[in-house]
């Protein structure tokens, strides 16, 4: 959440903060297929609908591809201004998602041991129901 207050808070992010207005850009539809928004995201963000920082690295991700693709003249401002918070996007997700899938690698870790130490605890269960009956 943190980073998307931070993105929303950054100059550039000004034309990315609410959806496109298609009465003023009425082609827009017609060249983007799926809009996206730093709005939309922090409202997905708040409600709990991201299993994953990939899922949020997804959705933002796709607010640039929709800017350059829409204004692709590099000369432009908007362009500009898509660069420069994608760069900056990328340069702070990059430790969230990797200290994301390293907790989630060690969570996975413990899984299996706590799986493979109630197997064992079964199974010495087993030995000693044996032994007793004998």
């Amino acid at each position: 959440m943190e980073l998307v207050n931070y993105l929303f808070q950054y100059e550039d992010s000004e034309p990315f903060r609410q959806p496109v207005d298609l009465d003023q850009y009425s082609d827009y539809r017609s060249i983007i297929d799926t809009p996206m928004d730093l709005g939309t995201v922090k409202e997905t963000l708040e409600a709990g609908n991201y299993d994953s920082p990939m899922e949020l690295c997804k959705d933002i991700r796709l607010i640039f591809s929709n800017a350059r693709s829409y204004t692709p003249n590099k000369r432009s401002k908007i362009y500009s201004m898509t660069l420069r918070i994608s760069a900056l996007f990328e340069e702070k997700i990059r430790r969230i998602v990797s200290d994301f899938k390293a907790n989630q690698k060690h969570s996975e870790r413990l899984q299996r041991s706590q799986r493979y130490n109630r197997r064992l605890k079964n199974r010495n269960r087993v030995c000693r129901s044996a032994r007793t009956l004998r």
